[in-house]
């Protein structure tokens, strides 16, 4: 019998022993298949509806086995397709190296599934309409188990490891166990169609805080709605391909993750070009630290280079932050430095205000010693403006200016006293020379 048993996983053997009168046997026999009949009668009437009972009260998947090792009396494991455990009998002490294995990790680890690979198993169970017991030989000396699939439509979503350890599984058993494989397949289906429509209303959601005027209590209601939490500050962050032929769209949740774990919430909404994250945390100082310390490295590891607002203490003025990157976004290219991957609103908000006032609408507004330099260069192929703009890029230190141009620094002092002797306005006055340095910054960023 042991033998048969062995050789042939699914079907039933029923031993009777000390029978030897056919009537007797066939009495016993048919009392067995009443038992069996009423059993999978009550199965439908009760358990089957019980189960659907409980997908339609929400129930989560951890209520869904609890009432499954009721019905089996078997200690069972579900994971999800990568075999990350998602629930798992906890009121049966299992001593099993395996079991203690998967459940002490949350995950079933690469070589135990290999290991249940014998005469290709995971191939037979996906063509199987049955759960199927795992080889002897996988496990040799250790409890049996069977494992059911769990599948959406074509895809397998996960797995359920059913161990004998209570009791014997029985072929009804089996039955049973495929039953609960296709309720979980419902409820795990509709946890994804919720995580799905979740993340696009999170998407729509982050779209409306940057680009929409909205209450302090609209921005509230609809975050509770979304299971989201802003804490006291919130900053947005610009994120851009280094490269303009690389699609970033790939690796935008990678980089969520990797900022979550310096922030209490990440959410972000992506263009097709340039994708713009939101963060919440709790005090204003960890956002100097997350800047200084994580976040010009979490760019670099991706190849891409973001711009990041002011933080705000005001879901109102989340739009405010939006419009910071987005304007900086656009003159980004007029002050990219090499090797910097981080360009903080902080230091970068004067390109943004000289954008701001010296406008091609206000041309007027530029220095009138600029204007007249700028004319000179253009009939005498000079290089007025490019010596003062290395000058004042280089604090008005003549040597050091000298060494970006490659000249002699005699060459840099006789270009300056001809500036001197060129322009009617004090140009040793500060406010004279800052005017001058605007307009070649503004000039610079309309060009």
């Amino acid at each position: 019998v042991k033998e048969c048993a062995d050789v042939f996983n699914n079907i039933t053997i029923i031993y009777l022993p000390n029978v030897t009168d056919l009537n007797d046997m066939y009495l016993l026999l048919s009392k067995d298949f009443e038992n069996l009949q009423e059993r999978m009668k009550h199965l439908l009437q009760v358990e089957y509806l019980t189960l659907v009972n409980l997908l339609a009260r929400g129930a989560d998947i951890s209520d869904i086995e609890a009432y499954a090792h009721k019905l089996l009396g078997n200690p069972m494991i579900i994971t999800d397709e990568s075999y990350k455990v998602i629930a798992n009998t906890k009121d049966s002490k299992v001593q099993d190296p395996i079991w203690e294995s998967i459940i002490s990790n949350m995950y079933s680890p690469a070589d135990i599934v290999e290991q249940t690979d014998v005469n290709s198993f995971w191939k037979r169970l996906d063509n199987s309409s049955l759960p199927l017991f795992v080889d002897d030989n996988a496990f040799k000396g250790l409890i049996r188990r069977v494992v059911a699939k769990i599948k959406v439509g074509s895809y397998t979503k996960g797995y359920i490891a059913l161990l004998e350890y209570e009791k014997r599984i029985t072929s009804l058993d089996l039955q049973i166990l495929q039953m609960i494989a296709e309720v979980l397949s419902v409820k795990i289906n509709e946890k994804d169609t919720v995580m799905r429509a979740t993340g696009q209303l999170r998407n729509e959601f982050s779209g409306d805080l940057l680009t929409r005027k909205m209450s302090e209590q609209m921005i509230e209601n609809r975050a509770r709605s979304l299971g989201l939490h802003f804490c006291k500050w919130t900053s947005v962050i610009c994120v851009r391909a280094m490269d303009e032929k690389q699609y970033i769209g790939v690796l935008l949740e990678d980089i969520r993750l990797e900022l979550k774990k310096h922030c209490n919430l990440c959410i972000y909404t992506f263009n097709g070009n340039y994708a713009y994250y939101i963060i919440s945390y709790d005090e204003k100082v960890k956002w100097e630290q997350f800047l200084s310390e994580y976040l010009e490295n979490i760019m670099k590891k991706a190849r891409m280079i973001c711009i990041a607002s002011l933080p705000t203490n005001c879901l109102t003025k989340i739009n405010i932050c939006y419009k910071q990157v987005e304007s900086l976004n656009q003159l980004l290219e007029s002050f990219l430095e090499d090797e910097r991957y981080v360009y903080p609103y902080s230091i970068f908000a004067p390109f943004d205000l000289i954008e701001d006032i010296f406008s091609s609408e206000k041309y007027e507004k530029l220095s009138r010693a600029y204007k007249s330099l700028l004319e000179i260069d253009s009939r005498d192929k000079s290089e007025y403006i490019n010596t003062l703009r290395c000058y004042f890029a280089n604090n008005q230190n003549v040597a050091k200016t000298a060494d970006r141009l490659f000249v002699h620094r005699n060459t840099v002092n006789y270009r300056l006293d001809k500036i001197r002797k060129i322009l009617e306005d004090d140009f040793d006055d500060y406010r004279i020379r800052l005017h001058l340095q605007l307009s070649i910054l503004a000039d610079d960023l309309n060009k």
